[in-house]
């Protein structure tokens, strides 16, 4: 009988424990991008698409690459969801671009609006040419694995303005579209710092 209100006790904390978990949850776009990338099986493609689904979330940054390092191969590599549902690999060179010197260095880069005005940024510029799109602010932050090594690249590109501003059109390039005018703050570089630190432990199932 003695068990029975300790039992009952522990209950009643395990659910307010819960209650406090899912209110924070509702609110906190840092521990909803973390539970999101936990809840991911071993399927490489799903783990991807998670990772930067919740980085863009997490960030309010329009697109999201999640590059994998190929040490083998010296090469960073990703796979990038299309409209008809089939998946296209990526690769770069290491070293090459921003995301390649982050996995050089290990170390964060983060460019804010213009990014056109930094004096390496000809590449993101050819690929806007052939693309359509328009480059203006960027954070690239290093996933290390618990022993500290590099496993991946976190790309963010344009931090949006909160409001409804709607898609990217990109019948409008090179003009800058008003909400593109916005650069990822102190906040967003160690919002990603402890969701890489999550990444970090999921991705070795899928490398």
């Amino acid at each position: 009988s003695s068990i029975l209100p300790v039992l009952q006790a522990f209950q009643s904390f395990h659910r307010e424990i819960q209650t406090i978990q899912e209110q924070r949850g509702a609110i906190d776009p840092l521990y909803q991008a973390i539970s999101l990338v936990s809840q991911s099986t071993g399927d490489p493609e799903e783990i991807i698409q998670k990772v930067m689904q919740g980085a863009k979330s997490l960030t309010n940054a329009d697109r999201s690459t999640l590059w994998l390092v190929d040490y083998q191969n010296n090469e960073l590599w990703t796979k990038i969801p299309q409209a008809d549902g089939s998946w296209i690999e990526t690769r770069v060179p290491m070293g090459e671009g921003f995301a390649g010197k982050v996995a050089q260095t290990a170390q964060p880069v983060n460019i804010p609006f213009d990014l056109y005005e930094h004096p390496d940024s000809e590449i993101a510029k050819k690929t806007d040419e052939k693309t359509h799109y328009r480059t203006c602010s960027l954070l690239c932050m290093p996933v290390l694995s618990s022993d500290g090594d590099l496993l991946a690249v976190t790309q963010l590109v344009n931090k949006r303005k909160f409001g409804d501003f709607g898609e990217y059109d990109p019948g409008d390039w090179p003009v800058v579209p008003d909400h593109f005018k916005a650069s990822f703050n102190e906040k967003d570089q160690k919002d990603m710092e402890i969701f890489n630190n999550q990444v970090g432990v999921v991705l070795p199932s899928i490398l």
